[in-house]
């Protein structure tokens, strides 16, 4: 996870927009408990940051553009599947019940039946 990290943040300050971006500078170079920028502090981005220009509006990274729309893609397939298994456990639910209650009328209906076959036993045998 790291070393992606680091290559993604290596992409971001590489990119030609965000490298002229001072809020980058100061999030790379700054200190951390104020996040102000550091004075003339010789280093990697030293030259690379400046203050925020856009060069022009086409300047997108189209990795970063597929990357986007495939995540929209996954969230919404996402949001079918979550859909579908809320309509799958609901239906579980009810099946579970409905099996519970059939059970409950088996149980009822042997009870039943064995409270009336020890009746006739009780009645033929007195009968021999």
């Amino acid at each position: 996870r790291r070393l992606g990290l680091q290559q993604y943040l290596h992409r971001v300050a590489l990119h030609p927009v965000l490298a002229q971006s001072k809020p980058l500078q100061v999030f790379f170079e700054g200190n951390p408990d104020s996040m102000r920028v550091p004075e003339e502090k010789k280093g990697f981005f030293s030259g690379l940051m400046k203050d925020l220009t856009p060069r022009s509006s086409a300047a997108s990274d189209p990795e970063l553009d597929s990357a986007r729309l495939q995540l929209r893609e996954l969230e919404a397939q996402l949001a079918e599947v979550h859909k579908f298994m809320e309509r799958l456990i609901r239906r579980r639910k009810d099946l579970g019940g409905s099996l519970a209650e059939f059970g409950l009328t088996l149980i009822t209906m042997g009870n039943h039946e064995q409270q009336a076959g020890d009746g006739e036993a009780a009645s033929t045998s007195k009968s021999f």
